[in-house]
């Protein structure tokens, strides 16, 4: 079975099963939902606290920035917000650029950046993860 069991971008074709996750590790996720709104109230109030102090700091720089969202608009908000403070030599990586059941990372990326204007490179270790230079 591959892809544990997703076949499609809103499909799945069979049950899968997730080898990496212990029994424990699942009741804790299943914990997890009774604070969920918290958690979504709380990334929320701290994107916001990120975009305030960026903006505090001018001429501020980032040498590596590793975009480790998966999901379109979180990619999006990141590369908007802080691609000004890419400088030559910057290295931005992410962990799945041109990923077949998650295509999102790829959107943003073609959206915020414009694919013909960088240049990609993989990752020797794994088919996911790429990177590009500024």
């Amino acid at each position: 079975m591959r892809n544990f069991g997703i076949t499609g971008l809103t499909e799945v074709g069979g049950l899968g099963t997730n080898g990496k996750m212990s029994e424990i590790s699942a009741a804790a996720g299943l914990t997890s939902f009774e604070s969920f709104d918290e958690v979504i109230w709380t990334n929320h109030r701290n994107y916001a606290q990120y975009q305030t102090n960026m903006a505090r700091i001018p001429g501020m720089e980032l040498l590596r920035l590793t975009a480790d969202l998966d999901l379109y608009q979180p990619t999006k908000d990141c590369l908007e917000m802080l691609g000004s403070r890419l400088t030559k030599g910057s290295v931005v990586g992410f962990d799945e650029l041109n990923h077949a059941v998650f295509p999102g990372e790829t959107v943003a990326v073609h959206e915020a950046l414009g694919l013909n204007n960088i240049q990609l490179r993989r990752s020797p270790w794994s088919a996911d993860e790429s990177y590009f230079v500024v």
